[in-house]
């Protein structure tokens, strides 16, 4: 999967996203503009089902939160600027071939880390060695990525990040990195969100409008 990802985008990479030096750009466009990028260090993401309504599939799925989970070939590739801020190209395959379909910089951060390494070590430090399985995932209608961890025991876990201008966590009285129990990040989440019925959603999708959730 990785060997195939660094293979093939290389060259969509290279046609795609311009690095400058520092000193070819004025000091305005310096924290926009990317001097490397990371390849070697990218981070796999995984989707839900369907995001708007996590909980809804979490619950038909009896609690296996790993049921809910799809793979769509998209990834974080760690990047620098010229101020030396961290950043991260969204890459994705579709129809074949790989697409970079943004650059998200400090101020748009919604990632769980910067580099594979850095998720091994949180996930060491917090959660322990005895892990089978570790998944950043993508979940853009709460405004967050979790890390989802699986150990040899069967047990599960999911630690929540969220973008700057997201206020998920704190309504759920969380915190970002925090690690909890699959099912009880689901339920902390179930007593503060509604989520949009799967009728309400084809109907919004009809209209073409797809909005906010509601709290309770």
């Amino acid at each position: 999967m990785r060997t195939e990802m660094e293979q093939e985008s290389k060259s969509v990479l290279e046609q795609e996203i311009t690095l400058k030096t520092k000193e070819e750009v004025s000091e305005e466009e310096q924290g926009m503009t990317l001097v490397s990028y990371d390849i070697k260090n990218a981070i796999p993401v995984w989707s839900l089902d369907c995001d708007v309504t996590m909980i809804a599939d979490y619950k038909e799925q009896d609690g296996e939160f790993s049921k809910i989970l799809k793979w769509e070939n998209k990834w974080y590739i760690p990047a620098v600027t010229a101020v030396g801020s961290h950043a991260s190209i969204f890459l994705q395959k579709e129809e074949g071939a790989y697409h970079v379909y943004g650059i998200f910089f400090d101020e748009d951060e919604v990632y769980a880390a910067e580099t594979m390494e850095e998720i091994t070590s949180t996930i060491t430090e917090k959660v322990g060695t005895d892990v089978v399985s570790v998944k950043t995932v993508s979940v853009p209608f709460y405004l967050m990525n979790l890390l989802y961890v699986q150990k040899e025991n069967g047990e599960d876990f999911i630690l929540p990040y969220e973008a700057g201008k997201s206020n998920v966590i704190e309504n759920i009285k969380g915190g970002s990195g925090k690690v909890y129990e699959a099912e009880d990040f689901i339920e902390d989440m179930d007593r503060t969100y509604d989520e949009y019925t799967k009728e309400e959603i084809k109907e919004m999708a009809a209209k073409k409008k797809y909005g906010a959730f509601t709290l309770n």
